[in-house]
């Protein structure tokens, strides 16, 4: 319930090399197929979703410095 009371909501996928780096052709393969899904899945609602690579604390909190956001939330 994020996007209560907000008036925009931002969503954002990190890729975290040190999970990339230890995981197999199959499974970067999977996951990569369901980020792209989620993009399309948000693209038809109107919104889009912002990829990164890299430390996901690191990256999340650049990107929210980036977009001067009030709030982050993560699942």
């Amino acid at each position: 319930m994020a996007a209560v009371g907000s008036s925009s909501l931002a969503c954002a996928f990190v890729f975290d090399r040190r999970l990339l780096a230890s995981a197999g052709a199959a499974r970067v393969r999977f996951m990569t197929d369901c980020v792209r899904r989620l993009g399309r899945d948000l693209e038809q609602r109107g919104s889009r979703l912002l990829l990164r690579e890299g430390d996901p604390g690191a990256e999340i909190a650049r990107l929210a410095g980036e977009l001067r956001c009030s709030l982050v939330t993560w699942n």
